[in-house]
């Protein structure tokens, strides 16, 4: 699983969210007491990296009474994260232009 991590890292997502990301992947539709056993992470760590990744769409949750239930959406869904870096470099590689640009003016 170290390897996934680091990929999911590297590709930007949180170390946190990616833990968690992947316990849901191998647990299925899970709540945060039954992902706590699986982590050595907070509850408020835990609820945490849960709504950055239902911000972000890479969970789903259902509430069941007062029960909130995650699961992971396809991980198709993780070509945004490759996209983003696409969109970042893209970005600095402007920004390096124009910094190229104005150096080789002075």
């Amino acid at each position: 699983m170290s390897s996934l991590l680091s990929t999911l890292q590297e590709a930007g997502m949180e170390a946190i969210s990616a833990e968690i990301y992947l316990i849901l992947l191998q647990e299925g539709e899970s709540t945060v007491p039954e992902i706590l056993p699986h982590t050595e992470l907070s509850r408020a760590s835990v609820y945490e990296a849960l709504s950055e990744l239902f911000a972000n769409e890479y969970v789903a949750y259902r509430k069941e009474g007062r029960v909130a239930y995650y699961k992971p959406v396809h991980p198709n869904k993780l070509f945004g994260l490759v996209e983003q870096k696409k969109r970042e470099t893209a970005l600095l590689e402007g920004e390096m232009k124009q910094t190229i640009h104005t150096l080789t003016g002075m």
